[in-house]
């Protein structure tokens, strides 16, 4: 996983250029997962990004899925989307098989991906 920062102002196809000009930190390491919290009593119903840790499974980054998160692909075996809670910074999944990371991207519907 890396984070990097974008301005807001930028319209939706710079964020393609800016994604891929954007100097990456490195975080992370692990699996990505889609989780679904469906609701059920008094939660709301969530989706979350998830980075798991690949011995144990134990989340290491959590991301929320909003309205403005705007999780897309940004090249091949790079994802990014916009953090919950400062939606000025970008978070980028990247992938060491592209296959996968367009698996990992047509798993959930585009509607999920930007549910609130």
């Amino acid at each position: 996983m890396l984070t990097g920062s974008a301005s807001r102002r930028r319209s939706l196809t710079d964020d393609d250029l800016a994604a891929r000009q954007t100097v990456w930190s490195p975080v992370d390491v692990g699996v990505p997962v889609l989780v679904v919290d469906t609701g059920q009593g008094r939660r709301r119903r969530r989706l979350h990004v998830v980075l798991a840790d690949r011995n144990s499974g134990f989340p290491r980054w959590r991301q929320a899925v909003d309205h403005l998160t705007d999780y897309q692909a940004a090249g091949p075996g790079l994802h990014t989307l916009r953090q919950s809670t400062d939606h000025a910074r970008l978070a980028a999944l990247s992938f060491q098989d592209h296959s996968e990371a367009n698996r990992f991207l047509v798993s959930a519907p585009r509607e999920t991906l930007t549910m609130q």
